[in-house]
């Protein structure tokens, strides 16, 4: 997935589209995954931190939910909040 900015506006485009490669179904459907797990975890899917052990975002948090452990991957700023975390299971599911 890339970001770029083109006249101040914020866009996400699949990594297909700066190597002129067709741009596809698989590649809007990839795109909408890290959207989605980026308003579910209110991070960034390529971030790299000492949180993430130096690991994509979108990778760890694919390897805690394999755990079963929801709660880390979701957006912290909720975890004071009545969560349903039927729909955040089902949210991480669709993303990944």
């Amino acid at each position: 997935m890339i970001f770029f900015f083109l006249e101040k506006t914020f866009y996400i485009s699949g990594s297909e589209w700066p190597a002129n490669l067709p741009i596809t179904s698989k590649s809007d459907v990839y795109s909408f995954g890290m959207v989605l797990l980026d308003i579910v975890s209110g991070q960034r899917n390529f971030d790299v931190s000492d949180d993430t052990g130096r690991k994509k975002f979108s990778v760890c948090g694919c390897q805690e939910l394999e755990k079963g452990n929801m709660k880390s991957t979701m957006d912290k700023r909720l975890a004071e909040q009545d969560v349903d975390m039927e729909q955040l299971k089902r949210a991480l599911l669709v993303s990944f």
